[in-house]
This record gives structure tokens, sequence and C-alpha cells, in this order.
């Protein structure tokens, strides 16, 4: 069943992380502790107001179309296209009216494309007020010595794990893609149709817990395509593993152990936790034989290297690990 891995042509990400980007990064960092601060001023883009708003159809209050003491960040684009601009210039204490047409593809019909008004009454004006690159910051993620150059490197030692972590995702995403395309295999529809259990559950966990809902209700044909490819990626990743006979290498697993405890404020005893809980460390186990297995794969495919920039490379991209399709491959 299995491919000659020679065959697949593998496109690898890389890139470095540059002085431009660990510039980007603690802009961002900065974004995220950011407080606001009272404006005596006409508002403007970036400002966050808290607002009334009245909203009406022909005359009359639709529903959904009204709150008090609501906070905006003007241009969030969390409001209907023309919301937010409507609210620029203007100051605490206005009070004004403002002629909008809905999106025609606004999710409520009885909306969709419909000329309505609202009656906005702007309470106050916030400007956002970054912290400065100080003492005090570089210590609120951590580094207590070493200034600026300490923080740097703390910033960018965090970006290129990140990036590692990206790149490996990604490269995993084009092996399962280029596998899928290889191999050819009959699908057990018992085993799709598990999987097809799965992802429904999965689908009511992420609606919040679907509590009052029948999986019966999902219809299959919204799972069925991504059933069948997680089956063939579980038999192929399972054939690998017992044709090459992959382990856990215990090594291996330590460090990933390790590397996972070093976040936590008493490594030690998250370490000691892992080895203490059998079906923790059995999950530690199963993504190391699947890098394991990854490994096997790349290093018989033909891998293209692709410099491009840091950002490319972080792009999310979530990977279909063996983990989700352990059922099909064991």
């Amino acid at each position: 069943m299995l491919p000659d891995f020679g065959r697949l042509e593998i496109e690898r990400l890389s890139a470095e992380v540059a002085d431009k980007d660990i510039d980007e990064m603690i802009e961002t960092l900065r974004e995220q502790r950011q407080t606001w601060e009272t404006a005596d001023r006409e508002a403007a883009n970036e400002d966050m107001v808290n607002i009334d708003f009245l909203g009406k159809k022909n005359g009359e209050e639709f529903e959904g179309g009204a709150a008090k003491g609501t906070n905006l960040v003007l241009g969030s684009e969390k409001m209907i296209p023309g919301f937010e601009d409507g609210i620029i210039g203007k100051s605490a204490g206005d009070k004004f009216t403002i002629s909008l047409d809905f999106p025609e593809d606004y999710h409520n019909k009885d909306l969709s494309g419909q000329a309505v008004e609202f009656d906005i009454t702007l309470n106050t004006v916030s400007a956002k007020v970054l912290p400065e690159v100080d003492e005090e910051f570089y210590k609120s993620f951590g580094v207590e010595d070493g200034g600026v150059e300490a923080f740097r490197e703390e910033v960018s030692n965090n970006m290129e794990r990140e990036m590692k972590t990206a790149s490996r995702n990604k490269i995993k995403n084009k092996v399962m893609d280029a596998l899928i395309e290889e191999v050819d295999v009959n699908v057990p529809e018992a085993l799709v149709g598990s999987e097809i259990e799965q992802l429904k559950a999965q689908a009511l966990h992420q609606m919040g817990g679907g509590q009052g809902v029948d999986p019966s209700m999902l219809p299959d044909d919204l799972f069925v395509e991504q059933a069948k490819r997680r089956v063939v990626l579980g038999l192929v990743l399972g054939e690998v593993i017992k044709e090459q006979n992959v382990q856990a290498d215990p090594v291996i697993v330590r460090e990933k152990v390790e590397e996972l405890a070093s976040t936590y404020e008493s490594p030690e005893e998250v370490i000691n936790w892992y080895y203490g809980n059998k079906e923790q460390l059995a999950s530690i186990e199963s993504s190391v034989i699947e890098d394991q297995v990854f490994d096997i794969i790349i290093e018989e495919a033909a891998v293209s290297d692709k410099q491009v920039s840091y950002q490319e490379v972080i792009k999310a991209e979530t990977p279909e690990t063996m983990a989700q399709t352990a059922e099909t491959g064991s």
C-alpha cells in the first residue's frame, strides 16, 4: 500500500528572523498591553468610543438594533459598513443620526439590503495608550536583566521556536497532501463512518458542547471527504510505523516533556506528573512517533527549500496529526 516516497515532491519553507520582524513583534506585544485614556477631542480611527444606539427601519425599531453603553473600537469593522465611519469626527456628548444600508449578504434576510437609520449618542472617546519599551516592560515578559539587548534576544528566540513549529506543520501538511495524491487504496466504509462520528463530536464540542443537539442532525456529507482523508492517512502512517518498526525514542520523549514543563513555574513537578501519568505520557510518545514517521518520509522525498519571509512561514496552518487519525492507523 505504501507509495514510493522518493516520488513525493515537497516544498519546505525557511526564513530568518530579521530585525524588522523583531520590531514588528515588539509593537504587537505593546498592542497586547495597551490601555485606554479618555480623550477630550473628536473621535478618530482606532479610538474606543462608548455609545448608545437605536436602529430603525421605515421609522420602526428593529430587533437587535439597539444597545446602551457599548464600547466600540473605530476601524475594527465590528459593525456594518459606514457605522464606524459615521462616528469619526464626533465628540463626547454629541447626539446624531446616520443613514446606512445593510449589506446584501447580511445574515438576517429581513435586513439584508435594507435602508436603516441609527440614532447614536456618543458618551465617551478614549485613545489607546501603548506602554513604553523600558525596564518595566521587559520585566513584564520575564526579562529581569540585560536591558533591550536581552529583551530582543528573548523575543527573537521565541519567534524562532514559533517559526520552527510553523514550518514543521506546513511540511507535514504538504507531505499528507502528496501522500493522498499517490495512494490508491480502498477505504473501508466502516472506518469512514467511525471517523465521521468523531468529526461530528468535534464539531459539536466546538459549538459549545452541543447540548440538546442530536448528532444525526449534522449531515454526513459535511464530513465525508475529510473523514476519507483522515482514514487514508491513518492507514498509510500506521503502515510506515509497522514496516519501519517505529518506536518512540525515550530521549526525544524526555526532551518534549522538558520543553512542555519549561513553561510552568515548577518544571520538575510537571515532569514528574507526566512520568507518573501513563495516559499523558502516551500522548507525548504518540507525538514523538508522529515526528519520527514524517522524518522517515521527508528523508526519502524530493524536498526543495524555498526562502521566504518570517510572516509567510508563520501563517496559521493546522496539521492533521496522527493523534487525529490514531483510530484508523492502529
